[in-house]
């Protein structure tokens, strides 16, 4: 069975034809933070188009509600956009141990005065019959160069999802997407189909933390996504969920109570 990939006119015609469940997927050789030779090469293990997600193991759902000590409180991104997923990062003090269906809540508020809880927990790794992890809920979406990554936004509404970031190429637009709920691999069938799409892929780059006993004393990370909307004078129908609403010059707060009584904050403003 054969996979077709719309719109693969990189050089050599790499992505036009991959055999399905074929470990693949794209980066730019010799590339910068913002910009490439514009050469393609195979990177990382990831899966094509078009494949059955039947068969694709999950860890379980966080549901139960931890409260230990954060030593570090961070949000990820330094200019995120309105309507993107903010990610917030914590740290665990050395030595505590974390379970994967564990969580610690941390109030998330705006400055205006909007507010709500984001379950920091460890990376839900998720793995394909053939062995394969990639993180869950998350998947890559290339852009074209000549083609604006906005100009999917509202079928990424549809899907429950929200950009994390952008990563421009001199071929491409690389962006990395969270999906609230629903599956990786259907989302990435029905963007591939649009035309600005180059490219879907699930995020491989990323492992699973997960110290053996030997490694206790390592800080343990965790985090969480926040799902953002964009404020608007005239509300427009939309399927996207609820979350803080905000717009350029939002400050967003995050604050956690620490076992002992004292906080540990984080502060973004959207740009």
């Amino acid at each position: 069975m054969i996979c077709r990939l719309r719109g693969a006119e990189d050089p050599g015609n790499l992505l036009t034809r991959i055999p399905c469940m074929t470990m693949y997927s794209i980066a730019l050789a010799g590339s910068s933070a913002a910009h490439t030779s514009g050469r393609f090469v195979l990177l990382f293990a990831g899966v094509s188009l078009g494949c059955s997600a039947d068969g694709i193991m999950r860890p379980p759902v966080p549901s139960e509600e931890i409260h230990p000590t954060l030593i570090a409180l961070s949000f990820r991104q330094t200019e995120p956009e309105p309507g993107w997923a903010l990610r917030l990062d914590g740290r665990l003090a050395t030595g505590t141990v974390m379970a994967e269906d564990q969580f610690v809540r941390v109030t998330v508020r705006t400055d205006d005065g909007a507010e709500v809880n984001a379950e920091l927990s460890l990376r839900r790794m998720c793995k394909l019959p053939n062995g394969v992890e990639f993180a869950c809920s998350e998947i890559l979406v290339g852009v074209r160069a000549d083609r604006s990554p906005d100009e999917i936004l509202p079928l990424l509404d549809t899907l429950d999802g929200a950009y994390v970031n952008h990563t421009h190429f001199d071929s491409f637009t690389n962006t990395l997407v969270k999906l609230f709920s629903g599956d990786e691999l259907e989302a990435m069938s029905r963007l591939a189909q649009h035309d600005a799409v180059l490219v879907t892929d699930v995020n491989g780059f990323v492992t699973a933390h997960t110290p053996p006993p030997a490694l206790e004393e390592l800080e343990l990370p965790v985090f969480a996504f926040i799902r953002t909307t964009r404020r608007s004078e005239e509300p427009t129908p939309t399927l996207n969920r609820a979350g803080l609403e905000v717009e350029r010059g939002t400050q967003v707060l995050a604050r956690y109570r620490q076992p002992d009584g004292t906080t540990i904050e984080a502060s973004i403003t959207i740009p």
